[in-house]
């Protein structure tokens, strides 16, 4: 079985680093290499994750700067080598609820579909970018290897946003979505950006001028 590259973004999340990574090792006998890709965190993560390393075989911990979380992603996807990967932020899948290996069920699935959400990981878009477009959140998703190669990295121009520009490159390559039958629990770790409506308005109207959208674009 070839490894999974689980990518987490760390800023000031040791609140619930501990917890995530705990339910992580405990939740899956599937092999992973775990990549940490820490901005510059005041709280102690970056001692945490340097540690944690120290302690698994698994881990490598790459220090960065504090430029928001799509930076963070696209560093950990860069280094990622010729894995798929499985997208998270600190979040929390619960083995106790399921009878199955979650990762181990994402690389399986993984050989029908080119990116897999599990359940509440996106949404549907509003008028602002496309509206009733069915996205995928970048905190619970796995990515294939041949998505990545054809759909590249995410777009840093955009955050909030970034999640919907790269479910819609998706749909422009033919990418097969899928989504996985449980459900993770996402803390919505607010110090990457907070909830700024004008920001989500701005970034609305640069997803329509990138891809040449009508002021409200309905298909």
């Amino acid at each position: 079985m070839k490894p999974v590259c689980i990518i987490i973004p760390v800023y000031n999340c040791s609140k619930w680093l501990k917890i995530c990574l705990e339910h992580l090792y405990s939740s899956t006998d599937y092999p992973f290499i775990l990549l940490l890709i820490e901005s510059e965190s005041t709280d102690g993560s970056a001692k945490f994750c340097d540690d944690f390393a120290i302690q698994h075989h698994n881990v490598k911990v790459i220090h960065s700067k504090r430029e928001g979380l799509v930076k963070a992603i696209n560093i950990g996807l860069k280094n990622s080598a010729d894995m798929d990967v499985y997208l998270t932020q600190a979040d929390v899948i619960h083995r106790r609820f399921y009878a199955i290996d979650w990762l181990g069920y994402l690389a399986k699935e993984s050989e029908r579909f080119g990116a897999i959400v599990t359940l509440g990981a996106g949404g549907f878009s509003g008028k602002d970018y496309i509206d009733g477009l069915r996205w995928f959140g970048t905190w619970s998703v796995y990515l294939t290897r041949e998505t990545i190669n054809k759909v590249g990295l995410l777009d840093e121009r955009f955050g909030p946003g970034d999640d919907i520009d790269y479910t819609y490159r998706c749909y422009k390559e033919g990418i097969k979505i899928g989504e996985a039958p449980f459900w993770v629990e996402h803390h919505r770790l607010t110090e990457h950006y907070g909830d700024d409506p004008e920001l989500a308005r701005r970034m609305g109207e640069q997803f329509r001028k990138k891809w040449g959208l009508s002021e409200y674009a309905t298909s």
